[in-house]
């Protein structure tokens, strides 16, 4: 029994692989492909440096929360300085973003803000909330509000 030179091709080991060699990916497939990834890369390069930015400031709160003088200062001295910190770090925070609760001997600071981002051909709001809850020591004196 001889074998046909189909039958040859169709052993175990080259199972289609003649007919999958013979296909190559067309041009235009491949630069569509680069041009996804290229404006993927875009947008990340893009947003990048503004969550950095909010990760530099929820890094200031935490060390906020381990400061002394924490319990004794106004909501409105911690207001302004939480503030200036985004000022400096280019975020758009103003005082009504941020709310501070004080139950008993604890403190709890949130805030709310937006980015506007705007993209060649797109807008993207990115909503952050960094924020923070301390103890405040035993027989700290209560701010005046």
């Amino acid at each position: 029994m001889t074998a046909t030179p189909d039958a040859k091709n169709m052993g175990a080991g080259n199972m289609g692989a003649g007919n999958m060699a013979a296909e190559k990916l067309p041009l235009w497939r491949a630069i569509t492909g680069f041009g996804v990834l290229a404006a993927m890369a875009a947008v990340l390069l893009s947003l990048t440096p503004t969550y950095l930015e909010n990760y530099r400031l929820q890094q200031y709160l935490n060390g906020m929360a381990h400061e002394a003088g924490l319990g004794a200062a106004s909501d409105d001295a911690v207001r302004g300085e939480i503030v200036a910190r985004a000022r400096e770090l280019s975020l758009p925070v103003v005082p009504g973003d941020i709310r501070i609760a004080r139950t008993g001997g604890a403190v709890k600071v949130e805030m709310r803000y937006v980015v506007a981002m705007n993209l060649a051909l797109y807008r993207v709001d990115l909503h952050f909330h960094p924020g923070f809850s301390a103890t405040i020591a035993a027989g700290a004196p209560e701010p005046a509000r």
